[in-house]
């Protein structure tokens, strides 16, 4: 198995798209949410009252739902640009890694070698005076 950056490279960018599509769904399910509680309640408020605030109650629901939807939204989008840049930094560490390594290695094959000392043994007899 070889290790392939445009996978990773992939993932991150769909990561990102998702990321700047989950405030707007956020949004609009928490305002759909708000409508069917502000539904609800409209339904078992007094005459009286449904009358004269009853417009502004289910307004002011909506607009307390879609911004509770919009702060969750963006919370969960720089959760998934968070994780799409721990993506990117996992490359950028291999990419450093091996740009290392290779220095190293070239370090290695351009740096000389000790050569191992070679002893001999005297042989018997010899005295090494040119006899």
């Amino acid at each position: 198995m070889k290790f392939d950056s445009t996978i990773i490279e992939s993932f991150a960018r769909r990561l990102y798209a998702r990321a700047s599509w989950v405030v707007l769904r956020y949004w609009f399910l928490y305002t759909m949410v708000g409508g069917i509680a502000a539904a609800t309640g409209y339904y078992y408020l007094p005459a009286q009252v449904a009358q004269n605030l009853g417009a502004f109650i289910v307004l002011g629901t909506l607009v307390c739902f879609g911004l509770v939807g919009i702060a969750v939204g963006n919370e969960k989008a720089f959760r998934l640009r968070l994780q799409a840049q721990m993506a990117l930094c996992q490359i950028q560490i291999e990419r450093n890694t091996r740009a290392a390594a290779a220095i190293d290695s070239v370090a290695d094959a351009a740096a000389p070698r000790p050569q191992a000392a070679v002893h001999m043994k005297p042989t018997v007899g010899a005295t090494g005076l040119g006899s």
